[in-house]
């Protein structure tokens, strides 16, 4: 079966002829059609593929998105005033004709200034506030379901498209539980929790990203996978938006609250941050700061301070995207701070285009969250439904019009490779099976699944005593010993009793682009592509290693020591030694049974020498704390893109 479906250009549907396509995904197309009975009437029409017409979730996802829309009457939300099902079984909605660009296409163009983002702020949060006061939540809000059409009294007009995936609550659901519903980098923490009482608040988070992203021109967080982004949203710190962008206080104070990880830690309402952006633009800061700070917002991430001698500082957070981002076509970047959009994100330009002239037809879905919208289904989010996105055709160019002679291309340059410091290893990348099978043991390890682990560096050694005293030294931490403690004796032991923010940030004090490496990165590092069970490898050694009646050597060993071997790279004592923080967060395998532990759990990786079983020494194993203790330490690592 092909994976779009006939061209119905030509054909009257309901009271539209359909002139031309202007776009198309796996699920339908939309075409521009002109009114069979009123001459001049334009619309756009987006028709359901007829094969999709079986799939019962699909059908109503479709219908869900015009009754979404009808109801919510709003300037800034585009209208759907026709609809229904044709003899033959065909679906159809018909709606609003929009020329102009989507955001996320005027966010590529450059970074909107402060004016410009609440400008877009207010119509945006306008029309939430439309959609929550008869309670309907949009759920998969991102800067390819807003489009900028140029009026004569606001160049910069919004409508907020595609309601197919919204929750109308008092009515029966349409999403099972446990199902991920949105786009992942822009949906809130309890999107990825799955709970059953999803609100607006939900939207105002995914408002706050979009802020985010027009004053900085980049995410606030970054991941690779299903998992990474849940990590990020659930447990990365929000970082500081005026670190990277001019902008007022009053207006970073509201990114931080939208994006809080807890709902109830946001603004309650939609209209509140309507209130407080017109304030700010119409009476200045002051007035807009106290008609909304009821309570202090949290604290967000800060720039870590540089620090004396050869260092050099580095962004303020892992997943922070630099002043200079990359072109936001770009795919996502392995690792921070490199922030590409999620893959299933794409310009939605060619839903309403003011071309004069139809794109050509392509046989490939066009799954960006836009397309998907043309095809009526508003799953654009749907994890099952990635695919790579097609490159856009050059904008059609109009007749009678002398064009600007183009620039000349850009002289391109490689790249120039990433320093690796002489204290790591390079490991390259490859596709990993994380975890194990079921061992007859409740674990944390299991079940098996697969990531991509892109190639990145790894210290050979966990950080010592000596090495974190020069970061404590600089005032840049508190002390982890006791008075009592001999810190000459203990110089080359790893150091312990260090909170995961202490070793993140001493990672990033240490090394450009230092941070604790991720658990897929651990695993890869320890396993190796032939998928070891033990870092050292199934050898004899293996027998002198987790033999013993404390573990591996019944005391603590100097980082440099490798008495139970090394993995092929030179990397020692990744198990048995302490526990090593990751910067994973403590959330089971998909498909575990085990619930997550709560907040504020970490997940740390090897085992130490205090567990006597072999299974704890594992280059899988895994463990949840949320403090530091006398077992655990840390090694850094850093990206390689």
């Amino acid at each position: 079966m092909s994976e779009v479906g006939p061209d119905f250009t030509g054909r009257e549907i309901g009271n539209w002829l359909l002139l031309r396509l202007l776009g198309e995904g796996a699920f339908g197309a939309v075409y521009e059609a002109q009114h069979i009975s009123i001459p001049g009437r334009r619309a756009a029409v987006k028709v359901l593929h007829p094969h999709m017409s079986f799939h019962p979730d699909f059908k109503r996802r479709f219908i869900n998105e015009a009754s979404a829309a009808s109801r919510a009457e709003h300037e800034n939300i585009i209208q759907v005033f026709d609809g229904g099902v044709t003899p033959d079984g065909t679906c159809f909605a018909v709606m609003e004709l929009l020329k102009g660009a989507p955001l996320s296409r005027v966010i590529r163009d450059g970074k909107l200034d402060a004016r410009r983002t609440i400008n877009v702020g207010i119509q945006v949060a306008s029309a939430l506030a439309a959609a929550h006061q008869i309670n309907i939540v949009h759920r998969d809000l991102k800067p390819d379901n807003i489009f900028v059409v140029p009026r004569e009294t606001n160049p910069e007009f919004i409508k907020v498209l595609d309601f197919g995936v919204a929750k109308l609550h008092g009515e029966a659901t349409q999403t099972q539980t446990g199902m991920l519903i949105g786009t992942p980098c822009y949906m809130s923490p309890e999107q990825w929790q799955t709970i059953k009482d999803l609100d607006g608040r939900s939207d105002l988070y995914a408002l706050g990203i979009i802020l985010f992203e027009c004053l900085t021109g980049g995410l606030p967080f970054a991941a690779n996978s299903q998992y990474e982004w849940l990590d990020a949203h659930l447990n990365a710190p929000v970082p500081d938006p005026s670190a990277y962008a001019v902008m007022p206080g009053e207006l970073r104070d509201l990114i931080v609250r939208l994006l809080a990880k807890s709902r109830d830690q946001r603004p309650a309402t939609a209209r509140e941050v309507v209130e407080f952006l017109r304030a700010m633009r119409v009476d200045g800061p002051q007035a807009a700061h106290a008609a909304f700070a009821a309570t202090e917002p949290p604290t967000p991430a800060s720039p870590q301070a540089a620090p004396s001698g050869a260092r050099t500082a580095t962004p303020p957070s892992a997943y922070v995207r630099p002043q200079t981002a990359p072109p936001r076509t770009a795919p996502p970047q392995p690792a921070p701070p490199q922030l590409g959009r999620s893959s299933v994100s794409q310009s939605a330009g060619e839903m309403h285009p003011s071309a004069a002239t139809p794109p050509p037809r392509s046989r490939a879905p066009l799954i960006a969250a836009a397309a998907i919208a043309v095809a009526g289904l508003g799953v654009g989010g749907w994890f099952a439904f990635h695919r790579t996105p097609e490159p856009k055709p050059p904008p059609p160019v109009e007749p009678n019009v002398v064009q600007p002679k183009p620039p000349p291309p850009p002289v391109e340059t490689a790249p120039e490779p990433a320093v690796i410091p002489d204290d790591m290893v390079r490991v390259n990348g490859g596709r990993l099976t994380m975890g194990r099978p079921e061992y007859g043991k409740p674990a944390l390890d299991v079940p098996p699944h697969p990531v991509e682990v892109p190639s990145f560096a790894i210290a050979r050694e966990e950080v010592s005593n000596r090495r974190y005293k020069d970061f404590v030294d600089e005032g840049s931490a508190k002390s982890p010993w006791a008075p009592s403690d001999d810190l000459t004796r203990l110089a080359e032991l790893p150091v312990v009793n260090v909170s995961f923010d202490d070793a993140a940030a001493y990672c990033r004090w240490r090394y450009t682009r230092g941070r604790l490496p991720t658990e897929a990165e651990w695993e890869w590092a320890a396993r190796g592509p032939s998928g070891r069970l033990y870092p050292w490898g199934e050898t004899a050694i293996r027998k002198k290693c987790v033999n013993g009646m404390r573990g591996l050597h019944g005391a603590l060993e100097p980082v440099s020591s490798n008495a139970c071997g090394a993995t092929p790279e030179g990397l020692v004592n990744l198990s048995g030694n302490v526990w090593e923080w990751t910067s994973g967060a403590a959330i089971p395998y998909p498909g575990a049974s085990l619930p997550p532990p709560g907040v504020g759990f970490r997940v740390v990786r090897g085992g130490s020498y205090y567990n006597t079983d072999k299974d704890e020494l594992t280059t899988t194993v895994r463990m949840f704390v949320n403090a530091p203790n006398r077992y655990i330490g840390f090694r850094c690592a850093m990206p390689l893109d």
